[in-house]
């Protein structure tokens, strides 16, 4: 049974769903270059289960993105040392992620979520090994409306290229598309079909 009702001649309703799919269109006018230390630069996780919030982030996301860790130098053999994440989403929704950070320096690890406002970042425990970790982000950009599946792009434009020669992928768990290279002050624009919900 669903609530909805009317009053003073609205019709209200908890929650609206478009049964069919109808076209979106999400436009990003100037896009960001990957960058592992965008959000945080040689952050020491080695003294404690230490916590940054978003006073001490240099920057937040600039649209919804996948966030990165970056070991600068080696973390605990095996990726014993994790991050926390926790923020809210494209859709306004509050997520969290557990990252590793790598054994390997140098080497990149990502949340699954993309992050549209980032709230902290958090040693998992007091055992971290690792002495100086980056965290930034990559461009996979969570899509404001749900994707079901990539054949649901109706057309994809990088700056003056569009999807027939700029390859992007679709991850349908997260709503995020994934351009193979994004540069920085280009256009995208996506138009995709979805079933809206509001």
């Amino acid at each position: 049974m669903g609530i909805y009702g009317t009053r003073d001649g609205k019709f209200t309703v908890k929650k609206l769903v478009v049964n069919d799919k109808m076209p979106v269109n999400f436009t990003i006018a100037n896009t960001v270059a990957n960058s592992t230390t965008a959000i945080l630069e040689d952050w020491d996780v080695s003294a404690g289960a230490v916590q940054k919030t978003n006073t001490g982030f240099t920057e937040q996301p600039p649209y919804p993105m996948v966030l990165s860790v970056c070991a600068s130098t080696a973390g605990t053999a095996g990726g014993g040392d994790n991050i926390v994440f926790v923020g809210y989403n494209q859709f306004g929704n509050k997520v969290t992620d557990t990252v590793h950070v790598a054994a390997t320096a140098a080497t990149v690890t990502y949340t699954s979520n993309a992050y549209s406002w980032l709230t902290s970042v958090t040693a998992d425990d007091a055992l971290h090994k690792s002495d100086a970790v980056h965290i930034g982000y990559k461009n996979s950009i969570g899509l404001p409306h749900p994707i079901a599946a990539s054949g649901d792009v109706i057309s994809y434009q990088y700056a003056s290229a569009n999807g027939t020669t700029v390859a992007y992928t679709v991850d349908t768990d997260y709503h995020t598309i994934t351009p193979t290279t994004v540069a920085v002050d280009k256009s995208l624009r996506v138009l995709y079909k979805t079933k809206l919900q509001v």
